[in-house]
């Protein structure tokens, strides 16, 4: 795995998907090369993401 994607875990961010279609807002708890498990900001609920299905992952700063 690479060290950015080690560096997104615990960061507070907006996941867009492909296209635009949708997007999500909550903290990265962990990611693999497959996977991104997000606790929704408005929820307590934690969420499994397929990497594959993501276009972009801002960082706070920038949502």
């Amino acid at each position: 795995m690479s060290k950015l994607f080690l560096d997104l875990v615990g960061q507070e961010c907006k996941i867009i998907f492909l296209g635009g279609l949708a997007e999500v807002k909550g903290i990265i708890l962990d990611i693999d090369d497959n996977w991104v498990k997000l606790k929704l900001r408005k929820k307590d609920k934690v969420r499994l993401i397929k990497l594959r299905f993501v276009s972009s992952i801002l960082l706070k700063e920038n949502t």
